[in-house]
């Protein structure tokens, strides 16, 4: 029984880092300590925003899709952040 318990949370385990890893898409396409900061930011969102996501585009910049649903539309968020060579230079 404790053996088929290990396994499930192994299971459980690697799924969960699988699907934490696919939040940013690309992400061989940017500067790595933007991918990072990129990471950490998403990680630190509440939970409201756990479909926001981050993507690479072609030229490195880092663009981070901030999307939180509230309870009301006013309390919604649709936005983008675009990091390159650690700068931000865009927020919508």
């Amino acid at each position: 029984m404790r053996f088929k318990i290990l396994i499930f949370c192994l299971v459980l385990f690697t799924a969960t880092s699988v699907f934490a890893s696919t939040k940013f898409l690309d992400a061989h396409k940017a500067n790595s300590s933007d991918v990072a900061r990129a990471e950490k930011f998403l990680r630190d969102l509440p939970k409201p925003c756990s479909g926001s996501y981050a993507y690479a585009s072609d030229d490195g910049t880092v663009n981070i899709r901030v999307i939180c649903i509230g309870s009301t539309k006013s309390e919604s968020m649709d936005g983008l952040i675009t990091i390159k060579n650690g700068v931000v230079s865009q927020v919508k």
